[in-house]
């Protein structure tokens, strides 16, 4: 098993209730795809996080940074950006289904891994329309020009099962 940045010793921290902890691991993840935009593979992940022993587990809590790429959902140019998540998770010992509603994430034994929190918490903030600009004018749907460079000589196209709501408003 290779080296993993997310996981974390904190035996002497849980002997220690109510003792803050600061980390701040770098580290990469694969895989971290939404519909329209991803963590590009290889980049750079922050935590920065306190952790505090509680009773029955350690509280998390902190901000997690992650650039991402995209394309624009109106005319499709490249676009990125940079996510900040802020976090506050309880990690402790349980059974899976307190993990899967969401709950509490897995402590076990003197680890705790960190990598759960931080896919979730980056895979719930990635824009699923990213767009590189709330006026982006987009691409034209007939010849495909990008309105934002240049403008066209087509028509518009008018949806004909709208006429009658035209006519009514004329």
């Amino acid at each position: 098993m290779g080296y993993r940045p997310f996981v974390v010793h904190v035996a002497t921290l849980m002997r220690l209730p109510g003792v803050r902890q600061r980390q701040v691991r770098i580290g990469h993840l694969d895989d971290l795809v939404a519909t329209c935009s991803e963590v590009p593979s290889g980049a750079e992940i922050l935590v920065d996080v306190d952790m505090e022993a509680v009773h029955g587990g350690i509280l998390v809590q902190g901000v997690i940074k992650a650039p991402w790429v995209a394309e624009c959902r109106r005319c499709l140019e490249p676009i990125n950006g940079n996510l900040r998540v802020d976090v506050h998770e309880l990690f402790a010992e349980g059974d899976w289904r307190e993990v899967e509603e969401g709950r509490i994430y897995l402590l076990s034994g003197e680890h705790l891994d960190l990598e759960p929190m931080v896919r979730d918490a980056v895979m719930l903030e990635l824009p699923l329309a990213p767009v590189c600009n709330d006026a982006c004018k987009g691409l034209c749907p007939s010849c495909g020009t990008n309105l934002n460079v240049s403008s066209c000589s087509c028509e518009p196209v008018v949806d004909s099962r709208f006429e009658v709501l035209r006519m009514l408003y004329s």
